[in-house]
């Protein structure tokens, strides 16, 4: 197929940097959930290897994580593209990010925004653990694309967060009788915390949050999105394959 002959073609070129090539069929299968941010281009679309070799569309949902899929990384790393059909003769023309997944995490959340017009992929994605130890109910996470440090203050947990790195909120204990906190976002300037949003959130341990910060091209402040996810996802049912299909 012609998107294996990609993918093969990448890992040829020592794109990666882990020595020998691992065929993406003897590759461990990965859960993945995504939300894309990009509000210049919300209707774009994008692939993802499939579990066998071939190349299927991300079910990317607008403003809320996309339905569980299954991937297969090569040699290590989730392959993200912008079209589902290739030319083998020019591997890199099609690849959109890249993102390496620590072994033996079989579950992930991934964020991915547009880079910078002269970056080396067309995407920055950023990756959550998507299970329960990683990523409990209750608690949030922060993802600041802003080139300046930010500061949160969630009920009592006083939090600060580097540029395009996950930062962990542990789950808000004080609150008012509505489940209900204060929630203040800064960034910082020169030796001062200046707030740019301010919120009350309702707090449950039944879900969980991400906080995306962005400041668009020509924006004077950044701003917050966030990504609710009511449910930590259960790996997919292993086939029946009795022959008597009981």
């Amino acid at each position: 197929m012609i998107a294996r002959k990609l993918i093969l073609s990448i890992t040829a070129l020592g794109l990666f940097s882990t020595g020998h090539a691992q065929s993406d069929k003897d590759a461990p299968t990965i859960q993945i959930r995504a939300v894309l941010h990009d509000p210049a281009h919300p209707e774009t679309e994008l692939f993802i290897p499939d579990s066998s070799d071939g190349v299927e569309k991300l079910n990317l949902r607008r403003a809320n994580l996309s339905p569980v899929q299954m991937t297969r990384p090569v040699n290590g790393a989730i392959l993200f593209y912008n079209t589902a059909t290739f030319d083998p003769e020019k591997p890199m023309e099609n690849l959109v990010a890249m993102l390496k997944v620590p072994p033996g995490m079989n579950r992930i959340i991934v964020i991915l925004v547009p880079n910078p017009p002269d970056s080396k992929f067309a995407m920055h994605a950023v990756l959550i653990e998507d299970t329960a130890t990683g990523f409990p109910k209750g608690e949030s996470r922060i993802l600041s694309m802003i080139p300046v440090e930010v500061g949160i203050q969630a009920g009592e947990h006083r939090v600060r967060a580097d540029p395009g790195k996950i930062t962990r909120i542990p789950a808000v204990e004080k609150h008012n009788e509505f489940n209900i906190a204060q929630t203040s976002f800064y960034y910082k300037k020169d030796e001062s915390w200046v707030v740019f949003t301010e919120r009350q959130v309702k707090y449950s341990d039944k879900l969980r949050r991400i906080y995306l910060i962005v400041a668009p091209q020509g924006s004077r402040s950044p701003y917050v999105t966030t990504i609710v996810d009511t449910s930590v996802t259960k790996p997919p049912a292993a086939p029946d394959i009795s022959p008597s299909g009981n």
